[in-house]
């Protein structure tokens, strides 16, 4: 076997092995827990290192509602340890405040946009498996799954009437 060849089915097999231990987005996985607080050292030392900018939230998607008055955006947190992240849904009013925390889980909840309406806020999310479309009221509050599409969704829009998704 030339040493061309060699190479070749060494990188096949490798490839083989690394796809077929992909995890299936359709099964549930441990919850992870988000490292947010900094240690001792770490504030001592006064530095920006990676680890330290880990623990900083990611501000994702952002949206302002149609009456201008609430801006609408995700944060990812990450665990370290898990080598992974869970991202929620936020709101802050416009003129400034406190942010609210709309979608506080385990899961992964993305893609937030409001209703043209803005009474309900539609989002992807994982906390049924697959990625699904939901909404939810303004506040967080009766959360309900819209799709059922078998392997999930990764995008949608609302038309601009509202009575219908893209």
């Amino acid at each position: 076997m030339t040493n061309h060849n060699f190479k070749t089915l060494v990188a096949m097999a490798l490839l083989a092995t690394l796809t077929s231990c992909q995890e299936k987005a359709s099964e549930k996985s441990e919850p992870i827990t988000p490292d947010t607080e900094l240690t001792a050292q770490e504030i001592a030392n006064g530095r920006l290192t990676p680890e330290v900018l880990w623990k900083f939230g990611r501000i994702g998607t952002t949206q302002v509602s149609p009456d201008a008055q609430t801006v609408l955006f995700t944060v990812t947190r990450y665990s370290m340890d898990a080598n992974k992240g869970v991202t929620n849904i936020y709101t802050i009013p416009v003129a400034g405040g406190e942010p609210t925390e709309l979608t506080g889980n385990e899961t992964n909840d993305f893609s937030p946009q409001w209703r043209p309406d803005g009474q309900r806020i539609g989002f992807l999310s994982t906390r049924s498996g697959d990625t699904q479309l939901w909404e939810m009221s303004i506040d967080g509050t009766n959360p309900m799954q819209v799709t059922k599409v078998e392997g999930g969704i990764n995008s949608f829009a609302y038309a601009p009437s509202g009575d219908r998704i893209m």
